[in-house]
């Protein structure tokens, strides 16, 4: 993925997830991860879609913050690296925003990739989240 081809929100979101990652001592960012520095940006297509449904983007980042909490953890890890699945939603995200014929990868774009993932199905099952008015609404 090059950084210069990401919208400065997607940036913002990823460094989010980076920073979480360090300090949580984890060995690599994973979808959970991902998926909460994806929500804790501001003022982004992901957030109005949640405050117009009328979702609870504070219960959904708390589910996703247990489940962080829950990953192993490292003493001393000199690289950070993104997992498979992680990695895998990127990709999705990049040819999400190839197919929409869009120059920038955003955050809309990865949080629509999430979809391949099981659990974020699951997660987004207890909240209501409906991917298709999701797809609609970007």
């Amino acid at each position: 993925m090059d950084i210069n081809q990401m919208q400065n929100k997607l940036k913002k979101a990823l460094e989010i997830t980076q920073t979480l990652t360090i300090e949580k001592n984890h060995p690599a960012i994973t979808v959970a991860h991902l998926h909460y520095g994806l929500l804790s940006v501001p003022d982004t297509l992901v957030s109005g879609f949640f405050d117009q449904e009328k979702l609870d983007i504070e219960r959904l980042k708390e589910t996703l913050f247990s489940e962080i909490n829950q990953s192993p953890t490292v003493d001393d890890s000199n690289q950070l690296y993104m997992d498979r699945k992680a990695n895998a939603v990127m990709i999705e995200a990049d040819k999400i925003k190839t197919a929409s014929n869009e120059d920038m990868l955003g955050i809309e774009h990865v949080y629509l990739a999430l979809n391949k993932d099981k659990t974020t199905q699951g997660l987004w099952k207890d909240i209501g989240f409906d991917v298709t008015r999701f797809e609609n609404y970007v």
